[in-house]
């Protein structure tokens, strides 16, 4: 997870860490929780829960540039910029750059798989009042991922071998209001949408993914702090293909609703 917004790709089983990058010095924390996390965090919480948690807008403000080059990563740059857009209202706005050289294979020969990623994002944070407060964050990122394959045929040749620049692009946004009751009570509600495009030379995929979250939490008598929420995720997922690599069907939908409690006992008194 990136500020709460699941990254786990269903179809891919994973994380397709290429399509996601944050600045460093805009990390706050990283959350993690070992063990099942099903109840709060989703279905696919099953061995733990990763969650990178970056800082709010008001304290990334000014001007900050890093940049450098090596062998490996021949080149890199990064530049944010924060600012106090009201009395309340706080805003950084970024953009990355790197690339990585091709792999070299056993046999000394180049692996053709370097990596050339260009991503710019922005986070606004409002606290409205000691009550409200809002948080409105955006990516969007293209690449140039290099790739060497083997590609087959039923007619000769049977099998041969290509290098082709495989281009990723996407973006996502996500809106969140957090209101306070009280120092032990509050509610959130999150939405994000998110958008990845891949073209290989065997296949070429598009995933949009639409989200929303909503938790309470709130004591009840003098031991007990209930947190309950729901949840509705739908994944959009399409991949058209050849004799290579294909999926059918081609084109799926995946709805996933969510619902919880969670009940927080404290047998002794603070």
């Amino acid at each position: 997870m990136i500020d709460g917004r699941s990254v786990y790709t269903p179809h891919f089983g994973g994380v397709r860490w290429v399509t996601y990058d944050v600045m460093l010095a805009d990390v706050d924390r990283i959350e993690i929780i070992r063990g099942p996390g099903g109840p709060l965090w989703g279905a696919n919480a099953v061995n733990g829960i990763i969650n990178i948690i970056t800082k709010h807008a008001r304290d990334t403000q000014g001007t900050l540039l890093t940049g450098g080059f090596g062998t490996e990563e021949q080149g890199f740059a990064a530049v944010r910029y924060g600012d106090q857009m009201g009395d309340n209202t706080h805003l950084r706005v970024y953009s990355k750059y790197f690339n990585r050289s091709d792999g070299i294979q056993t046999n000394g020969d180049s692996g053709q798989d370097g990596w050339d990623v260009l991503r710019a994002g922005f986070r606004i944070d409002h606290d409205q009042s000691e009550r409200d407060q809002w948080t409105l964050l955006g990516d969007i990122y293209g690449a140039d991922v290099g790739q060497l394959g083997t590609e087959y045929s039923l007619t000769a040749p049977i099998s041969q071998t290509y290098t082709h620049e495989n281009d990723l692009s996407g973006g996502d946004m996500l809106a969140r209001w957090k209101r306070s009751f009280s120092s032990d009570s509050d509610m959130i509600l999150q939405v994000y949408y998110n958008r990845e495009e891949r073209q290989e030379q065997i296949f070429s995929e598009s995933l949009n993914t639409y989200d929303i979250d909503f938790q309470h939490r709130f004591p009840l008598a003098q031991r007990h702090e209930i947190t309950w929420g729901l949840g509705y995720r739908l994944d959009q997922h399409r991949v058209d293909g050849g004799f290579n690599y294909s999926l059918n069907p081609r084109q799926e939908d995946l709805h996933l609703y969510s619902a919880f409690m969670q009940d927080r006992l404290s047998l002794i008194p603070d």
